[in-house]
């Protein structure tokens, strides 16, 4: 287990396994006196320069909520915003350095439309699919450099 992140009605605990090369995010739930998980992602390992490493969106009869995780492996990237309307918040992050989101409300993660930026405020990447595309391959989800598309 790396982390975990209580809501006050959940917890969302985030484990790396390198046996099976992969992350996974897990929403425990409260259920009498017992925690109980009904849901669950996992996100392989990548060498890409930013990797997420944990990620789900949820809704349950009690609780809702957004949860994304990144580590960076970027020496470039100085912070990364992500969120919607008047819910978008800037993190701070080094290279070798995972940062974490939790959002109150669920949605979609790449409709947290999660940016990387330099030090000077330059967009450098874009978590979602690729731009110009009407074709929706799982495997397309991901960070994307902002340059690849000029």
């Amino acid at each position: 287990m790396i982390e975990e992140y209580n809501t006050g009605l959940s917890i969302i605990f985030l484990f790396k396994s390198d046996e099976k090369e992969l992350y996974q995010t897990v929403l425990s739930e409260k259920s009498g006196g017992r925690f109980r998980s009904s849901v669950s992602t996992s996100i392989p390992y990548s060498s890409d320069e930013l990797q997420p490493v944990g990620g789900i969106s949820y809704t349950t009869e009690n609780d809702t909520g957004a949860f994304l995780s990144i580590v960076s492996n970027d020496e470039e990237v100085a912070y990364i915003e992500a969120g919607v309307g008047s819910n978008i918040e800037r993190k701070k992050i080094k290279q070798g350095e995972r940062i974490s989101f939790l959002f109150p409300f669920s949605e979609q993660i790449n409709f947290l439309y999660p940016t990387a930026y330099n030090k000077d405020g330059k967009k450098l990447y874009y978590y979602g699919y690729p731009k110009d595309t009407n074709v929706s391959i799982s495997e397309d989800l991901k960070w994307h450099s902002v340059d690849e598309q000029l």
